[in-house]
């Protein structure tokens, strides 16, 4: 089995290069969803990210206040690193899971390679590194920050 590590910055192209692998066929484990999952309310990566960073990171709703959270972990390295000590094993957890999911269905024996984006990439033999040109990341960005 092949695990391929897809990373790259906003906008590179590693969804892109995802989409393409899992029109061949490819299973595609994209740690952008898994790290969304983490933090969807009622979670136990939710309730530890209470206890460390209080209860004003989070929305009316429950949601993650993504904006006050990201004022908080790029202004202390500290926090920073408490929230991807919250969210990281959660990631690889998922990706295992999915991994041995994968197996059990047989498509190991069939095929056998993986794209883990952007989590877990140091766990796998091959890497590659997605990368745009600057005028294609910023149209990129700019219909992320839309969403």
């Amino acid at each position: 089995m092949y695990r391929i590590g897809l990373t790259g910055g906003v906008g590179s192209g590693k969804s892109t290069v995802s989409n393409y692998m899992h029109t061949l066929g490819i299973p595609v484990i994209d740690g952008d969803k898994l790290a969304r999952e983490a933090v969807t309310p009622g979670s136990q990566a939710m309730a530890r990210m209470e206890q460390v960073f209080g209860k004003e990171i989070f929305n009316e709703d429950g949601t993650l206040d993504r904006l006050k959270t990201a004022e908080i972990i790029f202004t202390n390295e500290e926090k920073r690193q408490q929230l991807n000590d919250i969210i990281h094993p959660y990631i690889w957890y998922r990706t295992q899971e999915e991994l041995y999911r994968a197996q059990d269905e047989g498509f190991l024996k069939s095929a056998g390679s993986f794209v883990s984006r952007p989590y877990g990439s140091s766990r796998c033999r091959l890497k590659s590194r997605s990368t745009a040109s600057y005028t294609v990341i910023i149209s990129r960005g700019n219909r992320y920050w839309k969403e």
